[in-house]
């Protein structure tokens, strides 16, 4: 036997504030909230990458300042709201979670003559022999790991922070 529950909430209240703020306004809360839930992906990932991988790895060159690798984005894109956190800026973070494959070399001899291509007519110098091993870099999917950890969390966290500001930016609006 089933049991029908019949549950009435009264929202009149959050319906006549959410009237109040322009669209613009609650965009923004959206954006914010969701920024500052998947921050702490950010950040932990950022502290992985600089435990698992030294700075001189991902450094560009002697002298040059080392940069976040992680990056916080958000756009709108056909009226949704995105926010994407982005490791994917620097080329050799991407090596070192994704992997390379087997690399060589061209080859190591100029023979001494140039070659027309068909296609734009440059020149090249053709090379023999044969081509060096340089090996290639495991996986270490430093990032999915570490989105697997928090895709919970990062969910909770965003409907808190919503709520957060909405009730913030409705208190705001009724003081004025």
């Amino acid at each position: 036997m089933s049991s029908f529950c019949d549950i009435r909430i009264d929202d009149s209240q959050l319906t006549s504030a959410m009237s109040t703020l322009s669209g613009k306004e609650i965009r923004q809360v959206y954006r914010n909230s969701m920024k500052k839930a998947v921050r702490p992906l950010a950040k932990a990932t950022e502290q992985r990458y600089s435990v698992l991988l030294s700075r001189e790895k991902l450094n560009a060159g002697k002298g040059k300042k080392s940069q976040n690798i992680v990056k916080l984005i958000s756009r709108t894109r056909n009226g949704i709201i995105v926010v994407k956190v982005h490791i994917m800026q620097d080329y050799k973070a991407k090596w070192f979670e994704m992997g390379t494959n087997k690399r060589y070399t061209k080859g190591h001899r100029n023979v001494g003559y140039y070659k027309l291509r068909p296609d734009s007519k440059r020149r090249y110098v053709r090379r023999t022999g044969k081509p060096g091993y340089r090996g290639y870099i495991h996986p270490r999917w430093i990032f999915t790991t570490e989105q697997q950890k928090q895709e919970k969390s990062i969910v909770a966290n965003m409907d808190r922070y919503l709520n957060e500001g909405i009730t913030k930016l409705i208190s705001k609006k009724t003081k004025s």
